[in-house]
């Protein structure tokens, strides 16, 4: 399995309260959390996600995979339409590359 946790997030390097760690340095609560990590599905959805070319601003296919993920997850998503030409209008405005139709 692969370590989720850095040596310091454990508990190795810091004092817990009472009664709150295990073996393992995870507290109950932690290690239902980890217990509770579809591996499998954690990374089959990584792998698609970094399969789906992103770069040079056209992350928008890469935005629409990690919405129908998280939907998928049953979570409420908020999505939009980010108007560039608006934003580009703004006196603080600025961007390192120009980006293809974003999603907020």
């Amino acid at each position: 399995m692969v370590p989720l946790l850095s040596k310091t997030a454990q508990g190795r390097n810091r004092e817990p309260p009472n009664g709150v760690c295990h073996e393992g340095g995870l507290s109950p609560d932690e290690a239902a959390v980890v217990a509770a990590v579809d591996e499998s599905w954690l990374l089959e959805t990584l792998a698609g996600l970094v399969a789906i070319p992103s770069w040079q601003g056209r992350e928008r296919p890469a935005q629409e995979y990690m919405a129908a993920a998280m939907a998928g997850l049953g979570m409420d998503l908020d999505v939009w339409e980010i108007d560039e030409a608006e934003l580009r209008r703004h006196p603080d405005y600025a961007t390192e590359i120009e980006r293809e139709d974003p999603l907020g």
